[in-house]
């Protein structure tokens, strides 16, 4: 869900790491994030419903592993701290 002060105009940035699974889970080191989406924010509505936002990644593949970050950022570029929002694995 976005902040309810969020920027109509922003932008979600979206960006993945791709990890080998099996792998060692090792949050501290350094990932090779790209930039993989962006969502528009459209509205600063109140309610969670109108708020919420989906992103569905269709460039992963079986045998890996999968971090993303999100980056939100204001509609005159400014943005906040990055978020480390997930880790999936494609069996």
């Amino acid at each position: 869900d976005l902040p309810g002060g969020a920027d109509p105009g922003g932008v979600v940035r979206i960006y993945r790491a791709i990890l080998p699974v099996g792998s060692k889970d090792c949050p501290s080191c350094p990932q090779c994030l790209g930039l993989v989406g962006r969502i528009t924010v459209e509205s600063t509505a109140k309610t969670p419903d109108a708020r919420r936002l989906r992103f569905v990644d269709d460039g992963v593949a079986a045998g890996n592993r999968y971090r993303y970050r999100l980056l939100l950022c204001g509609a005159r570029g400014q943005c906040g701290d990055a978020v480390d929002s997930s880790e999936i694995s494609i069996p």
